[in-house]
């Protein structure tokens, strides 16, 4: 457990410089920031992370889920383990983020992917992970999903090339947020979000 806030603790000297920055500008506004290190997926580590918390701020009002990690080849090379670590962090941390923090009902953000729909090759199981964040978010009126397309200067995709939506998929739209829409089998449509430095502030 650790707090930075204005005047107070610096990030701990193992913070990536790029997160320590953001972390020291956030408290220099005038936010606190309280880093909690756990695993998603392991219940009794989140529940005390949880506990925390809310013993220190109260009622917890959102959770942004973005726990995840990427696939790396075609399921017949990969062994039954490397798929579950795939799947633990979207679908048990999923689960077990619910469960927990289900006595504050807190707006719950789900970051999926494009790839949930859109798949690429070799990232079956993390297509798989992300599908499943798009289902749940329908089992409760509390949950959203987000498909976001790969990020242009951070996040997984950067740091281990995966692909994102093919272009030229889907309907195009002349929309401020939205580049694309498809319909799922199911009569859903997802919706393709293109906005970034290079679209946004050419």
């Amino acid at each position: 457990w650790q707090v930075i806030r204005p005047g107070a603790a610096a990030p701990a000297p193992t913070t990536p410089p790029a997160l320590a920055a953001t972390l020291t500008g956030l408290a220099e506004r005038g936010a606190e920031v309280c880093v909690v290190q756990c695993d998603v997926s392991d219940e009794p580590g989140l529940a005390a992370a949880v506990g925390e918390i809310r013993a220190r701020h109260g009622r917890i009002a959102a959770v942004l889920h973005a726990a995840g990690l990427p696939g790396g080849n075609v399921l017949a090379l990969r062994a039954p383990e490397d798929i579950a670590r795939v799947l633990e962090p979207k679908v048990r941390g999923t689960v077990l983020l619910h469960r927990l923090t289900a006595p504050d009902r807190p707006l719950l953000v789900l970051c999926s992917s494009v790839l949930a729909v859109a798949g690429a090759p070799g990232q079956a199981d993390y297509a798989a992970a992300n599908a499943f964040l798009d289902a749940y978010a329908h089992t409760t009126d509390t949950a959203v999903s987000i498909g976001w397309d790969r990020w242009s200067e951070t996040g997984m995709a950067v740091r281990h090339t995966t692909l994102d939506w093919p272009s030229g998929e889907g309907e195009p739209l002349d929309h401020p947020l939205f580049a694309a829409r498809r319909e799922t089998s199911d009569g859903w449509h997802e919706l393709l979000l293109r906005h970034g430095p290079q679209t946004a502030w050419p």
